[in-house]
């Protein structure tokens, strides 16, 4: 990112990922807490301070050991709960668990589900996994290759998490609709049911206790690896920046490796504030805001600029040799004018979905000021609008701003070096870049990483817990 767009791209894209981690504190915190008592009650806020403490407590002292660990042992109790709240589930409907996916409500499911999936299709495929460093730091633990195997079975375990979790909500809507036709009042509109805490409630304190099981389990999966990135987003990037005491490094400034010896106790330490920092100011949006989907649905939408610079690395062209002026253009706007332009999507976006406790939109006409985004039917038209209409405003600023770094002298900054060695896919190992030997050999381009802290680490497959979460 700095290579190529520059020292203040690279600064956005860091206060980007910094914005995700903050919606991932209290968005799990949330859910946890719905369990406990009423929104903003005493029980319920206890509930989100302890729910929220108890991973950061763990990260502080263990760090990225730690959450490895537990992730392994959350993604397995995760999958047992959910499995036994299946079976739970399943005793409600007459003809079992395999009536949870023909059962709809008579007045019908809320329209707009599949503009909902699509919008999300594009945040996922568009920009969405680049600003989640919840994910995003595990890929360099181990070789390319075994991480990227260790992906596709995260994300496939994920995904089958998520189909049979929404059994969840289904079930919730079918015993608040048995129960009003009990009492003869109207059938459950699909719009009022589908909450985890509820059911529990409805099925009885055993099931009441399973369900809080799985929601404890993917909240702390989740945060603990918020809090881990967040440690290392200070601590490694930020700080990266300033001359500290016992700081080795030359004259050049940036982000470090964790096994940068150059890497001090204070570095750890400003990890480590940073981890309580983020549980402070995270758990304080609560204060205004309560709707976890939110969490994914704002902050996807306000970073969509990241995904068309971050493609265009993958058809970046290097000099072929340090300083030849034969590779690509160093090209800042290529990422400023994505970024920027969904940013302010994003900001409109978010600031016309904000709700007050009553649940009424706080900014009518600037939502109605977005209803020309319209895209499909229901109540995702505006996002899929707002989604579609923004990405392809990114891509075009991309290309735009590619182009002129490229073909207007005055803003032509010289082509880029790449780096003096790359990582083998298969065994890990540092190769030295063609064209580049004789540098790397003297030491003037690149870094030869450490491998020790990889070696020791081995590698996790990413938890499906986590994943589903994020």
């Amino acid at each position: 990112m700095e290579r190529c767009y520059g020292t203040v791209a690279l600064l956005c894209f860091s206060l980007a990922l910094l914005y995700r981690l903050w919606n991932e504190v209290w968005s799990n915190s949330v859910v946890v807490a719905s369990f406990y008592g009423e929104t903003h009650s005493h029980n319920w806020w206890v509930a989100v301070a302890v729910s929220t403490m108890i991973p950061a407590f763990y990260t502080t002292m263990g760090g990225m050991r730690a959450s490895l660990f537990s992730d392994s042992l959350q993604a397995f109790l995760g999958l047992v709960f959910l499995f036994v709240i299946l079976g739970l589930i399943g005793e409600e409907f007459p003809d079992g668990i395999n009536q949870v996916w023909e059962w709809e409500p008579e007045a019908g499911w809320l329209p707009g589900g599949g503009y909902c999936l699509l919008a999300a299709l594009i945040q996922g495929f568009g920009s969405y996994p680049f600003h989640d460093p919840v994910l995003t730091d595990r890929a360099f633990l181990a070789k390319p290759r075994v991480m990227l195997v260790s992906f596709l079975v995260g994300g496939c375990l994920a995904i089958v998490f998520i189909v049979l979790f929404s059994a969840v909500g289904i079930a919730d809507c079918y015993v608040k609709n048995e129960d009003n036709l009990a009492n003869g009042l109207p059938a459950i509109v699909a719009g009022k049911c589908g909450k985890p805490a509820d059911l529990g409630r409805a099925l009885g304190s055993a099931a009441f206790t399973w369900m809080n099981l799985v929601m404890m389990t993917s909240s702390m999966s989740t945060l603990d690896s918020t809090f881990t990135s967040v440690a290392k987003l200070a601590g490694l990037e930020f700080a990266g920046y300033l001359k500290l005491p016992g700081d080795t490094r030359g004259a050049r400034r940036g982000p470090m490796d964790a096994d940068n010896p150059s890497v001090t106790p204070l570095h750890i330490a400003i990890g480590r504030l940073a981890i309580l920092a983020l549980a402070v100011v995270g758990t304080l949006n609560l204060l205004s805001n309560t709707e976890a989907l939110s969490a994914t649905t704002v902050s996807g939408t306000m970073v969509m600029g990241l995904g068309p610079p971050v493609y265009l690395l993958l058809l970046w062209k290097y000099n072929s040799k340090p300083g030849s002026g034969d590779g690509y253009s160093k090209a800042p706007l290529a990422f400023l004018f994505s970024f920027v332009p969904g940013i302010i999507f994003g900001a409109i976006y978010s600031a016309a979905t904000i709700k007050d406790p009553e649940g009424v939109k706080r900014n009518p006409a600037l939502w109605d000021s977005l209803q020309g985004f319209n895209m499909g039917e229901g109540m995702y038209k505006t996002f899929l609008g707002v989604n579609v209409v923004g990405h392809i405003v990114c891509l075009a600023g991309t290309v735009i701003g590619f182009l002129l770094h490229q073909y207007v002298p005055a803003l032509q900054l010289g082509g880029c070096d790449g780096e003096a060695t790359t990582e083998d896919p298969q065994t890990g190992e540092r190769v030295p870049t063609a064209g580049y030997e004789e540098h790397h050999r003297a030491g003037t381009v690149g870094e030869l990483p450490v491998d020790g802290v990889k070696a020791e680490l081995q590698v996790a497959v990413p938890s499906p817990v986590a994943m589903s979460s994020a």
